[in-house]
């Protein structure tokens, strides 16, 4: 049992209730995850923090759900291949720990699903073309300091 200090009112403190964002391609990344049980105990899903990196929407987070262990195999399929979008995107292709893929940036389409955000769809932060083009040029091809 918590003292309260005195009498909580309910009608003065509403809990904030958070719309989900507007679908869209918003730029995102990876900022926290764990492993946790599911719901019925029977499996395992990895837990993600992920945030809007830019925009009028920057610093609002989505929660991204990877069912990593279930009795249905589909589920893991799935939730497997998802994340295996989402490594591919920022670059990680075989991590050891969820914790590789923190604070990279990656594209994201992001579709509302009910009363919650969902990703449908992961994608590599494309590059910029200056920056490309200096990549992809041939070695001594590139007049620096011109």
């Amino acid at each position: 049992m918590a003292d309260l200090g005195g009498e909580f009112d309910t009608t003065i403190h509403v809990a904030a209730k958070f719309d989900p964002i507007p679908e869209g391609d918003y730029e995102l990344m990876v900022t926290e995850s764990e492993m946790k049980p599911t719901k019925a105990g029977d499996g395992k899903i990895l837990s993600c923090k992920i945030v809007v990196v830019s925009g009028p929407l920057a610093k609002r987070s989505l929660l991204g759900i990877f069912n990593w262990e279930n009795k249905n195999p589909k589920a893991v399929q799935i939730g497997k291949g998802e994340f295996s979008d989402l490594c591919k995107a920022v670059g990680v292709p075989k991590p050891r720990d969820s914790q590789q893929i923190h604070n990279l940036p990656f594209i994201g389409k992001v579709v509302i699903d009910g009363d919650y955000n969902k990703i449908k769809k992961y994608a590599a932060k494309a590059v910029p073309q200056t920056v490309a083009a200096v990549a992809s040029a041939p070695a001594g091809s590139v007049p620096w300091g011109k």
